[in-house]
């Protein structure tokens, strides 16, 4: 049996060609994920008041997609390695 293709179905076959191009050429969002660890500890001090204690975080963050990991004591430090992978200046601007 022989197909005929009507022109309403070569329409509809071209329209969807150029739908599907339309959809590749789109760009797909950029997915980073972070894993945060703060670990908060206590310790005594030998310059303070007996029973009195210094408290101290620090942490580790890892980012999933490259599994890349860093320690830090300072917030600062995990922003500088967040900023490798998102560009959080864009995003301040808006």
């Amino acid at each position: 049996m022989t197909r005929v293709e009507t022109p309403k179905k070569q329409a509809f076959d071209i329209l969807l060609w150029e739908n599907s191009f339309r959809m590749e050429r789109q760009t797909l969002p950029s997915i980073a994920s972070f894993v945060i660890r703060f670990v908060y500890t206590e310790s005594p001090t030998n310059d303070e008041a007996p029973g009195k204690s210094r408290h101290a975080y620090r942490g580790a963050i890892r980012h999933v997609q490259s599994d890349q990991e860093i320690t830090f004591v300072e917030w600062h430090e995990a922003l500088c390695f967040i900023r490798q992978f998102v560009p959080l200046e864009l995003e301040a601007r808006s």
